[in-house]
């Protein structure tokens, strides 16, 4: 069975700074997986872990070093 998940970044809350998760989407847009990234708004920090359906579920603070262009997709 083929995977259907992609890539990509999904606002998280509903506040203007509430922060982005990046990591896989899996068919229904649930972001689950155990290298997922929270990215606080400063866009500087975050907190890389497991997630699943949208819940944290461990994770360790991170610094984020840089952005780039790939694959029609802003990445860390």
């Amino acid at each position: 069975m083929r995977s259907l998940s992609t890539m990509g970044w999904k606002k998280f809350g509903s506040k203007e700074f509430d922060g982005w998760l990046f990591g896989r989407f899996d068919n229904i847009r649930e972001m689950s997986g155990g290298d997922l990234v929270f990215v606080y708004d400063d866009f500087r920090h975050g907190l890389r872990g497991a997630w699943r359906k949208g819940v944290m579920l461990a994770a360790r603070e991170v610094r984020i070093r840089g952005y780039r262009w790939g694959s029609q997709l802003v990445q860390l």
